[in-house]
This record gives structure tokens, sequence and C-alpha cells, in this order.
């Protein structure tokens, strides 16, 4: 762009006078654009208001410059104030303190992260719910286990495939248990009677890595 802009320009041609208060004024031969040289500074314009007048809309002052548009390969500056920025990519030394705060996009893209991060550290945690007590007996002869699954407050049984449920039962018959345990994997809930049961025993729920 610069190398086109300067074979432009250089190979311009231009008309030029002077105001009432002795401004340069310089117009380009088919009238599209003009520039006006003062003491203070100058203006560039590329069109005109509707009363034929040059709208001016670049400046340059001893204080910095104004413009709609700056284009440049490379910009270094100590602070940027702007109402929006869009950029292809942002370079990960952007100074020592880059303020998003103003910016939705990117905070909740933070905030989702941290978010992410924090779920992450959250344990899981198993929950056996019966819907007839925890003693059988001869009034109550079956009711049914159920294992809920918990990360932090939020349920999440119905997110965990029922393969990686894997029920446990402890009692005298150590034999027995390990035949029942095969027979009570991958389920989330089943009933238990009196015939589960030798004398006394305990059930636990373990969910299984994937």
């Amino acid at each position: 762009m610069i190398d086109v802009l300067k074979t432009r320009l250089s190979s311009s041609v231009s008309n030029w006078y002077t105001d009432d208060q002795g401004n340069l004024i310089l117009e380009s031969v088919n009238g599209k654009s003009a520039m006006q040289l003062c003491g203070e500074g100058f203006m560039i314009a590329s069109t005109r208001t509707d009363d034929g007048k040059w709208d001016w809309r670049t400046f340059g002052t001893g204080e910095g410059f104004t413009a709609d548009l700056i284009i440049a390969g490379f910009l270094s500056a100590d602070r940027i104030q702007a109402g929006t920025i869009t950029a292809n990519k942002l370079a990960s030394d952007v100074g020592q303190s880059l303020d998003l705060s103003s910016n939705t996009s990117i905070r909740m893209t933070v905030e989702n992260v941290v978010s992410k991060e924090i779920k992450e550290q959250i344990g899981y945690r198993v929950e056996i719910s019966t819907d007839a007590g925890e003693v059988l007996s001869d009034y109550v002869k079956k009711t049914t286990l159920r294992a809920r699954v918990y990360r932090g407050s939020k349920e999440v049984t119905n997110d965990i495939a029922a393969s990686r449920f894997h029920w446990k039962r402890t009692s005298a018959d150590a034999t027995a248990d390990a035949l029942w345990n095969s027979a009570h994997a991958g389920i989330k809930q089943f009933q238990l009677t009196n015939a589960d049961v030798f004398f006394s025993a305990t059930y636990t729920c373990e969910i299984l890595d994937e």
C-alpha cells in the first residue's frame, strides 16, 4: 500500500492558491481531494459538503493527528484509547497492563475459562437413595437402590453412562459378594430384596473412569 500511494502521489498534479487568511490550499486536478497548509498544521479532505466546501476529515497539528481512519504497519504508543478495536491478532507482549473489562465478549471468554478451571477442581460424589428405608425385614421385603452422582451442587447422573456404575456388596460371604457384584455392574439402580442380603450387608456404588 505504501508503494502504491508513493507512486500515486509522486505523479500527481495539483492546483494551488491561498485563501483570505494566507493559508495554502492544494487541490488535485481531478477535484477529488485537497489539503490546506497553515501555521497551525494541515487538513486533508477527499469529499465535499452539500454546499460545495471541502469536508476536512484528517488533521495534523503540534498536538497530534486526528482522522477517521489511520492505516499503519506498526503502531507504537504508551496508551491507546478507543471505543472499538478490531484485530486479527493481538501480540502476547501487549504491555504492562491490558484493561479488557469493558469488552463483554472477552470478559465472558475469560469467565468461561475460569469457570472451567474451577469445575475441574470440584470433585464428584455419589449418594445412594432408597424408596423404602435402609433396613429390610419381614415387613419391608424389597426396596430400590439408586445411585445419584453430583458435581458440586448439581446432579449429573443423567450425564454419565450406565456402564460406569459398579455396585459392590460387602457381607460375610465374600464369594457370593463377588458374584453379586458382577451381576450388578453397569446399572444405575436396582431392586434389593431379602434374597440379596446374607444376614447383613452394606452396599456401595463406584463410578469408574471412562
